[in-house]
């Protein structure tokens, strides 16, 4: 009987932002676990190298993509419904999507920072979540959305006011949306400190360093650098279990027990 804990394989899963990072460590781990994946990613470019390593490591497979751009307010909305019709029925839907953002101080913050920063993370799942119910396969407890906050969401470190409270509107988001949703289970993971390329995008290279040093020296509780492949457990968990909705899972190393050593953290 151990095929009933395989609760993935056959099913049909679809991840926005599923081309690099966390976003593509799920697609693997949903390939590991025999399902058909859907990834999305922001160029053609980038969508043509992720798909076709993903096919090349799991020969046999079913794997698709889509270019979805989330770089305007304006037509955000569209693309994600139109990455929607184009996949079809799936069964669960994990968003990932997210950019390099600049952390600012509240001296500095304007109208169009807070919006920017919650462009692709909070405005991407809110317009998701309008019009996956009609894609989904079943309007009950085997599908699932799972959304990504942050550690931040859970320990305020200052010094990046919208990027923290855009954390916390996701939170808030997904603990309503399960019950908006419901029987359809909604969850966000929780990552910490993770090495991606989205760290590349505000940190310079001296920096990135002294951060890498510090997560492996007293910087977690684990005293190991979080990576991509192991963020992606929980994703996978939260898919799987058919009991577990409206609940925020941290894979965070115990970051809210040390300093991370970001821009910003007491």
């Amino acid at each position: 009987m151990a095929h009933k804990y395989n609760k993935l394989a056959n099913t049909r899963i679809l991840v926005f932002g599923g081309s690099a990072g966390i976003g593509y460590a799920v697609a693997e781990g949903s390939l590991a676990s025999h399902a058909a994946v859907i990834i999305t990613a922001s160029s053609d470019t980038k969508l043509e190298a992720s798909t076709s390593q993903l096919r090349a490591d799991f020969p046999g497979a079913e794997v698709s993509g889509y270019v979805c751009s989330l770089s305007s307010l304006d037509d955000l909305e569209v693309n994600i419904l139109n990455v929607l019709k184009q996949a079809g029925k799936v069964d669960h839907v994990v968003y990932t999507a997210g950019d390099s953002h600049v952390p600012t101080p509240i001296a500095e913050m304007t109208i169009a920072h807070a919006l920017d920063a919650m462009r692709i993370r909070y405005f991407g799942a809110l317009m998701l979540a309008k019009h996956l119910p009609e894609y989904l396969t079943s309007k009950t407890c085997a599908c699932s959305l799972t959304v990504t906050t942050s550690f931040a969401v859970d320990r305020a470190t200052g010094g990046w006011p919208a990027e923290q409270s855009t954390t916390m509107a996701i939170k808030g988001l997904m603990e309503t949306l399960a019950i908006d949703l419901r029987p359809i289970r909604v969850n966000a993971v929780g990552p910490g400190v993770v090495l991606t390329k989205t760290f590349e995008g505000y940190l310079k290279p001296e920096e990135l360093e002294a951060l890498v040093e510090r997560q492996a020296n007293g910087g977690t509780l684990t005293g190991e650098v979080a990576r991509p492949e192991g963020i992606a457990e929980a994703y996978l968990w939260v898919m799987r279990d058919r009991g577990v909705t409206g609940t925020q899972v941290f894979s965070d190393s115990g970051a809210k027990f040390v300093d991370t050593g970001l821009r910003g953290a007491g």
